[in-house]
């Protein structure tokens, strides 16, 4: 007996319900442990599977910014009873997180963009505070670029390019 895998759950709609729904879609979730695929439909934007809060996760690469230390300090030196604290901790540095350490994957594609900018500015007349700039610019790429790899945000291939190259070097 063959099996022949198809997708057969499909969502119809008329043209009256959809001129009501405009916003609404279909989307295929898991199929497990069946093997059916169950459907949700959404019918507005932005709603369908509801996620629950990320679990705090400590960010090593946290570690690496200068006002970090003062949050923490700041964060535990509150007269509250351990237990409610350490329920707020995580709240604390989470929201640091997003109002002060910010995105680095947004911040690194961002330096990128300025810097091109800045030296193809360079490239046309070579001024001091353009020069000035990149410095200050190829700095905090750096910095990015350190947090990065504190965070593990080297693509795999990366990674093995990097350990095969320490490893060629120790037999040459």
């Amino acid at each position: 007996m063959t099996r022949k895998q198809a997708r057969l759950d499909r969502g119809i709609c008329s043209p009256s319900w959809q001129s009501l729904f405009h916003e609404a879609s279909v989307k295929h979730l898991l199929q497990h442990p069946s093997d059916h695929t169950p459907i949700l439909i959404s019918l507005f934007r932005g709603l369908g599977v509801v996620r629950g809060n990320k679990p705090f996760r400590f960010q090593a690469a946290w570690l690496s910014h200068e006002g970090f230390e003062g949050v923490l300090k700041e964060a535990w030196k509150s007269d509250t009873p351990l237990y409610p604290l350490l329920g707020q901790v995580p709240s604390m540095l989470s929201s640091w997180n997003r109002e002060v350490f910010g995105n680095l994957f947004f911040k690194k594609r961002n330096l990128w963009a300025r810097i091109e900018g800045v030296q193809r500015k360079i490239s046309q007349r070579p001024l001091s505070h353009l020069l000035s700039l990149d410095a200050n610019l190829m700095a905090d790429l750096d910095v990015v670029l350190n947090q990065l790899e504190i965070l593990g945000g080297k693509n795999p291939e990366q990674r093995l390019y990097e350990m095969e190259m320490e490893i060629l070097a120790t037999i040459i």
